[in-house]
């Protein structure tokens, strides 16, 4: 399977990488990946899916705020830039803190669950079954 991975290089993304691994995965990140991307800004989504080509999914460790300018890629051009290289399904997973990120901000963890449990759910919504599912990671 070919994955777009955004916030390839994040604590969850890297998490994500790992558990993802055996797939065809194109790293991106604003700033540290090969594939060079700004989640906030519409044209650079834009440009990064022209420049990939087919993928069978997308997926986005960034925080959920960034998300925005992709609900913004609603028009004509988002149908043809990327619903045309889209194949599969579409689910969103609502992490918890991460208890890296907790540790990072001088925080207690103890709130958090690890980026590793919190990828698995990336899993799930990747090689599950449903479809426009909230995904909320359990476990330890």
């Amino acid at each position: 399977m070919r994955l777009l991975l955004i916030g390839a290089t994040g604590t969850i993304g890297r998490a994500i990488g790992d558990a993802l691994a055996q797939h065809d995965l194109i790293l991106a990140s604003q700033h540290k990946a090969h594939e060079r991307v700004d989640i906030a800004d519409p044209a650079s989504l834009r440009a990064r899916f022209d420049r990939v080509g087919t993928v069978d999914g997308i997926i986005s460790a960034a925080a959920s705020a960034a998300w925005k300018p992709l609900a913004d890629l609603t028009d004509a051009d988002f149908a043809f830039s990327l619903a045309n290289k889209l194949m599969g399904q579409a689910n969103v997973v609502s992490p918890p803190w991460v208890s890296e990120t907790l540790e990072a901000m001088g925080q207690s963890p103890d709130g958090g669950m690890r980026a590793a449990v919190v990828a698995k759910s990336y899993v799930q919504s990747v090689q599950g079954s449903e479809t426009g599912t909230v995904i909320a990671p359990t476990g330890h």
